[in-house]
């Protein structure tokens, strides 16, 4: 039986918008506390579908404590957007 083996290598770069809406590629230590913070639930979210979607979990409830503590209005703003109405 022949089985493929698949590696995927985690990248620790991300790209971030800089002034003039231009992005621009940095690694994870140089992001700012708000830029983390939104990178780190957007992961969230993306693992949770993705189990979703694979069939490993079923639920309609999410919990996130002081999920948008760290983030600017802008930021929360785009949660904000980003939320799935129930």
């Amino acid at each position: 039986m022949h089985r493929h083996n698949h590696h995927h290598k985690v990248q620790r770069r991300v790209w971030v918008r800089a002034g003039g809406g231009r992005f621009v590629e940095r690694s994870l230590a140089q992001l700012s506390g708000g830029q983390w913070r939104r990178a780190s639930l957007s992961l969230s979210l993306a693992f949770t579908e993705l189990a979703r979607r694979r069939g490993k979990l079923s639920c309609n409830l999410l919990v996130l404590d002081e999920a948008m503590v760290h983030l600017d209005t802008h930021g929360r703003a785009k949660v904000k957007e980003s939320e799935a109405p129930c």
